[in-house]
């Protein structure tokens, strides 16, 4: 009984994926230098999970799909201001901020924000970083989890997190807040070891971002990401990349 339920489900939902087979090519962006997430290959392609997961989206809808690569926050600016760069974002975190201004898909991940500080330094704990220089991320939880300690720390915003491990390595500053995944790879390719301050973040829903007004795009992508997880493809793409934070089965973002 449960196999017939989930073939008329997959069935319906296969049906319902609007027929985006003619129209345009959809322009998704991608950070070119956010691994293992987003990333460039050696080929200069993109690659990562996030990208992995655009394409299995995509090919499930039946829509040509082509990636712009760059910055992240350069691209999701120039969408959220209709520049028409790109038609949406992939692995876009969907912070409650990010929501009033653009519309989020179902998560199909999340990501933990970590503080990374030089193991050979002296800081142990988040009251150590007062006076100090940090890369921030405004939209992480961890700066978000610092409250009244933020005022107190000197915080760079705008700097690329691969510049901020770079920072790091030379001791002109003494934190930087990334995913925990990609901080440690950061880490490891400048040469700097480095011990994380765990602030509890829970974790941060990651899907698709899309301009106001695409919500049959949005539906048509929740329905992809529904049949993929049915079908275990995501959990795939994830257990690919030794990732431990796939999205609970009952996660949900309100629209």
């Amino acid at each position: 009984m449960k196999t017939a339920r989930y073939c008329l489900l997959c069935c319906l939902l296969w049906w319902a994926l609007p027929a985006f087979a003619q129209q345009k090519v959809f322009v998704c962006g991608l950070n070119d230098n956010f691994q293992p997430y987003q990333y460039r290959d050696a080929a200069g392609q993109a690659a990562g999970l996030d990208a992995e997961v655009a394409r299995l989206v995509f090919a499930r809808i039946g829509r040509p799909l082509v990636f712009r690569m760059g910055n992240f926050e350069e691209l999701y600016s120039a969408m959220y201001f209709g520049l028409g760069l790109t038609h949406g974002m992939c692995g876009g975190e969907l912070t409650p901020d990010r929501l009033r201004r653009v519309l989020g898909t179902q998560p199909y991940f999340w990501r933990r924000s970590m503080i990374f500080v030089r193991a050979d330094g002296p800081i142990r704990k988040t009251r150590d970083l007062h006076g100090r220089i940090m890369v921030g991320d405004a939209d992480s939880y961890a700066e978000h989890a610092l409250g009244d300690q933020l005022s107190r720390i000197r915080v760079r915003r705008g700097v690329p997190q691969d510049i901020g491990f770079e920072l790091l390595r030379q001791g002109k500053v003494e934190a930087v807040i990334a995913p925990e995944h990609v901080g440690a790879f950061l880490a490891k390719r400048s040469g700097v070891a480095v011990r994380e301050l765990d602030l509890g973040d829970p974790g941060t829903p990651v899907g698709f971002l899309l301009p106001k007004g695409e919500s049959a795009q949005r539906n048509a992508i929740d329905r992809a990401l529904l049949l993929l997880k049915a079908e275990g493809r995501i959990a795939e793409v994830v257990r690919r990349y030794n990732l431990d934070e796939s999205l609970p089965d009952d996660a949900a973002v309100k629209p």
